[in-house]
């Protein structure tokens, strides 16, 4: 089961979200296809970053693989053949990971961009 949390630091009394992390299973993306696709949709699970599973198999994603859906304003898509090709790089195994970490102002900077018009 697909599960998105906000991750967020407390400064001041003040929540700072800093990374949105998609947590699932293996069977839960299809590493055959090229892109995956999700919605953003609050409200979100608020983990703290200190709270970060760390024993689980995670990848960053560089705002250069967050891939924007023209026919849905609150999907995003995440390349996996970049994310695979990064992985064979490390000589690592795709099949493992089971958490996609993405910067929160990426996110927010590609669905604003899904509201511009050109």
């Amino acid at each position: 089961m697909i599960r998105q949390a906000v991750y967020y630091d407390e400064i001041d009394a003040m929540i700072y979200p800093y990374w949105y992390g998609i947590r699932f299973e293996d069977d839960d993306v299809d590493w055959s296809e090229e892109t995956f696709y999700f919605d953003v949709t609050a409200p979100f699970e608020r983990i703290k970053t200190t709270d970060l599973d760390d024993s689980l198999m995670s990848v960053s994603i560089d705002s250069a693989e967050i891939l924007k859906s023209t026919l849905r304003p609150n999907r995003l898509g995440i390349s996996l053949s970049r994310i695979k090709a990064r992985a064979l790089e490390q000589d690592a195994n795709v099949h493992y990971i089971r958490q996609f970490i993405l910067l929160v102002a990426d996110v927010e900077e590609c669905l604003l961009l899904n509201n511009q018009r050109w």
